[in-house]
């Protein structure tokens, strides 16, 4: 049966406008949930800038952006967390009727009384390789648990430290690895790996294509950058590691500058707020410190509301 329970407020995005929305309400003692769409609490900052210094912030020093998002998630965690944080949970779509709003992921469908859009700039996604086959299940991009590819056959695409971490993970953990890159140099540190002789590295390599046998993965053929020669190696999975993409959804509403075209109260919809960089308006300041401000209001108007 459709779990239709309509929470009070549902949050969608995790970086700093999401965490600083979740830990008002959780501060207010409103139940609901936040929607994150990767399975990284932090939002860009986190995912690509984490050494950046925040020097924004008007009641905090200069920070690394890691550390900033650390203590605001132990900032939530000292709270009621009456808002439930939910990760690898992308939101598509909106869909509005007279006593609730039906938000549409990529997994499931979820309903609330009011919504707080906190997406930033766009999700980033993962590179993908873009070659034939390279939709299947095999093909994975992170790995939270490495116990499951113990004895299988494992091809690490990428030179960065997620490539390398990965592919000492996943030797450490009784995988069969071979990690290709496009160039002679890795661009992570190359001590990673240093002593790992399991490890069959392949180097100036491109992947060609995907190997399929019954919609699974089979193997890649990879060529070399230099000679052009290729090779076809047998395998279970590809951990690709290209790196993150831009992908921007402002969920059919109406654009202004950057963002989501809202009202003076931060509305783009009834009960559909907007905040942080994923708001657009006359004179808006796309730095974190005036997301408080706006999130004072939006739950001001939320409280009011009861």
């Amino acid at each position: 049966m459709l779990d239709k329970t309509i929470h009070p407020l549902v949050i969608v995005g995790g970086g700093p406008a999401g965490l600083l929305a979740a830990i008002k309400g959780s501060q207010l003692n409103i139940n609901g949930l936040l929607l994150e769409g990767s399975d990284v609490i932090g939002g860009q900052i986190s995912q690509l800038y984490p050494s950046k210094e925040i020097e924004d912030l008007h009641d905090t020093p200069t920070i690394l952006a890691a550390k900033y998002i650390e203590k605001l998630i132990e900032e939530y965690q000292s709270t009621s967390k009456s808002i439930a944080i939910i990760k690898k949970t992308r939101v598509r779509e909106f869909f509005r009727h007279e006593d609730y709003i039906e938000l549409v992921t990529d997994k499931s469908r979820y309903y609330a009384r009011d919504v707080i859009i906190a997406s930033g700039l766009g999700a980033y996604v993962p590179r993908k390789m873009r070659v034939p086959n390279d939709d299947l299940p095999e093909i994975i991009y992170s790995i939270e648990n490495y116990i499951p590819y113990a004895n299988k056959r494992v091809v690490v695409l990428g030179g960065g430290d997620s490539a390398l971490d990965g592919a000492k993970m996943l030797v450490k953990n009784g995988a069969l690895v071979t990690l290709v890159h496009r160039r002679e140099e890795f661009r992570g540190n190359p001590e990673t790996i240093s002593g790992l002789t399991e490890i069959d590295i392949k180097k100036p390599y491109v992947p060609v294509s995907v190997l399929e046998m019954n919609n699974k993965v089979s193997g890649i053929t990879l060529k070399n950058v230099e000679t052009e020669d290729q090779v076809t190696i047998s395998c279970d999975y590809i951990f690709v590691n290209f790196g993150f993409q831009p992908e921007r959804n402002t969920f059919a509403f109406e654009k202004f500058g950057a963002g989501i075209k809202v009202d003076e109260n931060l509305l783009v919809a009834p009960h559909i707020y907007v905040i942080g960089d994923a708001a657009g308006y006359i004179d808006k300041v796309r730095r974190i410190y005036p997301i408080h401000t706006e999130i004072d209001r939006v739950f001001a108007q939320i409280t009011a509301s009861y």
